[in-house]
């Protein structure tokens, strides 16, 4: 079984202020009542802003190692304005505030919440932005959308949107399309496998590629903006 208990279950615990005991039952559990409430959803959007139990799900998919793996391409960035997109537990974002401003936005504001906990309890300044709009105020240097793409339902079109806030040769780090499509994880859209070539042609016309890993679920990418 997967080690469960990290620096984030171990926050969770107190945040919920729960049993060792409680908190591994809501984890391994999270998956089921996840597909549960899927198949009951109204609209996609409706899920993600309501789904609770995808707190639990984050921390046992969320360890430390796997957010060492995602940032290595570019943990070295300094002076940086850095939007992580989709944030969920804003873990990413939070490796990387010491030396940048990071802005944090995500549907799920039960996420976001406890998110704000784990902020404080590292004491990394993170600035919490209210919704999409806010999200164009600005301008930023490298754009994080990990594990993001495969629960949208117009996953190019949202590439765009946020592509407009991103400056002249800015990054993306992202993980493309097609992580973990299965029975297991409804919530991975199979409609966005036949955008991939959407998919390709939007970010081959805009943006260079600069790295590419390919892990035992997915792949990480890092683009520049042209």
């Amino acid at each position: 079984m997967k080690q469960l208990y990290t620096h984030l279950t171990e926050a969770l615990k107190r945040y919920e202020n729960i049993s060792d005991k409680e908190i591994e039952n809501r984890i391994m559990s999270a998956n089921k009542n996840l597909i549960s409430k899927w198949e009951d959803k109204k609209s996609v959007i409706e899920f993600y802003t309501d789904a609770k139990d995808y707190i639990y799900d984050l921390i046992f998919f969320n360890d430390p190692e796997r957010a060492m793996t995602l940032l290595y391409p570019i943990r070295g960035i300094n002076n940086k304005d850095i939007l992580e997109f989709g944030a969920g537990l804003g873990e990413l974002g939070m490796q990387l505030s010491e030396h940048n401003s990071v802005y944090y936005f995500d549907i799920n504001k039960e996420i976001e919440q406890f998110a704000r906990y784990l902020s404080k309890g590292t004491k990394r300044k993170i600035t919490f932005l209210k919704n999409e709009e806010e999200i164009k105020d600005r301008m930023y240097d490298v754009l994080i959308v990990t594990d993001v793409l495969e629960h949208l339902e117009e996953p190019v079109e949202k590439l765009k949107e946020l592509s407009d806030c991103l400056k002249q040769h800015g990054l993306i780090l992202t993980t493309g399309l097609d992580f973990s499509v299965g029975e297991k994880v409804p919530f991975h859209l199979k409609s966005n496998l036949d955008k991939k070539e959407e998919y390709n042609e939007y970010m081959f016309t805009n943006f260079n590629m600069l790295f590419f890993h390919v892990t035992k679920n997915e792949t990480i990418y890092v683009w520049r903006k042209r």
